[in-house]
């Protein structure tokens, strides 16, 4: 008798997200930057700036300006 085959691990597919501080946006938005002025700075997309901004809001790592 033959063995099943194994299922197959399913892997994360498309684009790694990237690893953005919080604490750094927070403390660019503290002095003013905009969440596009930031992208630009950082060398992030907007999309990114804004992801990270408001993970850390809802994780509590910073408080919302």
């Amino acid at each position: 008798m033959q063995d099943e085959p194994k299922p197959l691990k399913k892997r994360a597919s498309g684009r790694p997200r990237r690893y953005v501080s919080g604490e750094r946006i927070h403390e660019l938005r503290r002095q003013g930057l905009s969440f596009r002025q930031i992208a630009r700075k950082t060398g992030f997309g907007y999309g990114t700036v804004r992801r990270a901004y408001w993970a850390s809001v809802e994780a509590g790592t910073a408080a919302a300006d």
